[in-house]
């Protein structure tokens, strides 16, 4: 069972359980066998929310794409293991979510991975089919060098936020926006709210990764570059949170079960332990538990 929920009563620096009445549904569940996975919560606090602070709960944190805690994800003595909870591609309920994608037709229809910032307008069906130019950090002065009307602007993450690139860029003539990060990895973004300042619908606006910038870059300067972008409603979003760590343990979870079903809880966890990959100081660690779930290894491991 993944629980990707959290309840309680938020102490000054440890969280209260909520009453003998639910640890006691928890440990029965888990005597009869089913593995209990659990959210450890967003707060960033040294210490887990329940449920997944109950013995019987397996504890998830977050990691980012590099291996890092993620920075809301909660740690303490009761962390289990972490698994990925940053930027996760997710069902999402049907109509309300995007389907979001970006690819270079002059280079063979590459595609690169996109992300929607929170607020972004949307494409035509079709998509959105463009010349590419590159403006920098999106300044307003940037934009103008760069001959932006009717084109889509690639620029680099920092200096002006999120929302002042997109409005500069609309200010402009830009049609849409591409911010690619400056570390590794790709980011998720907001524009701050619905419309802009001064009450307009907002261009699309999408993050990609600082290597599918770079390479944008390069695209631009030595050739016509043109990209087709695509953000429609779907059934997907992207998603981060110890919510979205969780399910990945539970999976793993499965998958030993999978391979044995007679495995107690017990056997299960002893499995998850051993198997991850160890993250922070050797061993157990208040941080990363036992480590970052391993799919594979775990499947290999169980006997």
């Amino acid at each position: 069972v993944n629980m990707s929920f959290g309840f309680g009563v938020q102490g000054v620096s440890v969280p209260i359980s909520p009453s003998d009445a639910a640890e006691a549904v928890f440990n029965e569940a888990y005597a009869r066998g089913i593995v209990l996975v659990g959210a450890s919560g967003n707060s960033s606090t040294p210490w887990v929310g329940y449920p997944a602070a109950y013995q019987s709960v397996i504890a998830v944190g977050a990691t980012d794409d590099a291996d890092a805690l993620a920075t809301f994800s909660q740690w303490g003595d009761d962390q289990e293991v972490t698994a990925p909870g940053v930027s996760n591609l997710a069902s999402y309920l049907v109509g309300q979510g995007q389907s979001t994608t970006l690819t270079v037709p002059t280079d063979n229809n590459r595609e690169l991975d996109a992300i929607p910032l929170e607020f972004a307008g949307l494409t035509r069906k079709q998509g959105l089919s463009t010349d590419a130019v590159y403006a920098n950090f999106g300044t307003a002065a940037d934009y103008a060098a760069a001959n932006c009307a009717g084109k889509t602007a690639v620029v680099m993450r920092g200096g002006p936020t999120f929302a002042q690139k997109a409005e500069e860029a609309m200010n402009a003539g830009c049609v849409a926006l591409i911010i690619h990060n400056h570390t590794p990895g790709n980011f998720n973004g907001t524009l701050g709210a619905a419309t802009t300042s001064d009450g307009r619908a907002w261009i699309p606006v999408v993050s990609i990764t600082i290597d599918d910038g770079l390479y944008l870059k390069d695209q631009i300067a030595a050739r016509p570059t043109r990209t087709n972008l695509l953000n429609v409603a779907g059934n997907l979003a992207v998603l981060s949170g110890t919510s979205m760590a969780s399910p990945h343990a539970a999976g793993v979870a499965a998958l030993i079960l999978s391979k044995n079903p007679g495995l107690t809880p017990d056997q299960v966890r002893a499995v998850l332990r051993t198997s991850g990959v160890d993250l922070g100081a050797p061993g157990w660690d208040p941080m990363f538990g036992y480590g970052r779930v391993n799919a594979r290894n775990a499947v290999l491991q169980t006997p």
